[in-house]
């Protein structure tokens, strides 16, 4: 929402509303809800109103919940992977780079340039296709967004050998096209291990041609990755990044937007209130300056003084 007030929803055409939790106090702008439910087909109806009694109830969706068998050895990843690509790398000299080519015409990440670190020879690298791509089969929750494709991409190379791996993958534009989503929405995810948290890989669109765009993203290492095409539109930032917004502190949520978290009294610096000094809204880095100036003026005042009983 964009305004105080409070969501509900159904799941089975509002007979029983379900009242979401806001997710953050001031403003009351996101809500979430976790809910145990069973395999099966469901059509979701969601319902805002604001403090006013004003409602909008225009949004639903369907999906279908199946909880997938557990995988062997504790769920680990990557779940499925069925096409690969074996590469072998002679060698990578302490700040050179190599690039390896995806020849595989179903695997939809094309090149991989590693920048290495320290020197690397004899290397291998496998990159998998994960073949099933429910969200049921990854044992970390993925974000809001449908998956395009999943891989996994497995190394000889120690990731801390590596300064980064810049990963140009695709996305067919008929596929785009039949989700009603635009080049804009996608987004390359990284997960490091299997109990970590997917990432947000900084992603450009760098070409295109009759069937593909191309896009390039930029990792600090080798795991499994999903080319997410998000759910939510237009996406404007990394999950967990801060940045203040006038006087407010605001965190970047999962959805790839910017919520307000805390409001500033005075105003905010590096996504920290800043303290009021006398009432005005000085920058902290300024209390040092006001030290030093205040400091200097009373040395002046006490060598005059000094100047004065001695005449």
């Amino acid at each position: 929402m964009n305004e105080q007030g409070y969501c509900e929803y159904s799941l089975n055409g509002g007979t029983t509303n379900e009242t979401l939790d806001a997710y953050n106090s001031v403003p009351s702008w996101l809500f979430t809800k976790t809910k145990a439910l069973s395999d099966g087909n469901y059509v979701l109806n969601a319902y805002c109103n604001d403090t006013a009694g004003n409602r909008n109830d225009t949004t639903s969706v369907s999906f279908t919940m199946y909880t997938a068998p557990p995988a062997s050895g504790g769920g680990s990843l990557p779940p499925s992977p069925s096409v690969t690509q074996t590469s072998t790398i002679s060698s990578i000299s302490s700040g050179g780079s190599v690039s390896v080519s995806v020849q595989s015409p179903k695997i939809d990440i094309r090149n991989i340039t590693l920048s290495a670190k320290n020197n690397i020879t004899n290397a291998s690298l496998t990159v998998s296709e994960v073949q099933n791509t429910s969200a049921a089969n990854f044992a970390v929750r993925i974000p809001f967004g449908t998956i395009y494709q999943a891989f996994h991409i497995n190394t000889s190379i120690n990731n801390a050998d590596l300064n980064n791996v810049s990963m140009e993958f695709r996305v067919e534009k008929k596929w785009l096209t039949q989700n009603n989503r635009t080049y804009n929405d996608v987004i390359l995810y990284r997960i490091p291990s299997t109990d970590s948290t997917w990432q947000a890989l900084a992603t450009s669109s760098i070409k295109e041609d009759a069937k593909y765009y191309y896009f390039l993203a930029i990792s600090p290492g080798f795991s499994t990755f999903v080319i997410l095409v998000s759910s939510v539109g237009a996406v404007e930032c990394i999950p967990d990044e801060k940045r203040c917004f006038n006087k407010d502190i605001q965190v970047c949520s999962d959805s790839r937007t910017w919520v307000t978290t805390q409001q500033c009294e005075s105003s905010c610096l590096n996504a920290k209130c800043v303290q009021n000094f006398l009432g005005i809204n000085i920058p902290i880095f300024y209390y040092g300056g006001i030290i030093a100036v205040s400091s200097a003026i009373i040395i002046i005042l006490f060598l005059m003084f000094k100047k004065i009983r001695k005449r």
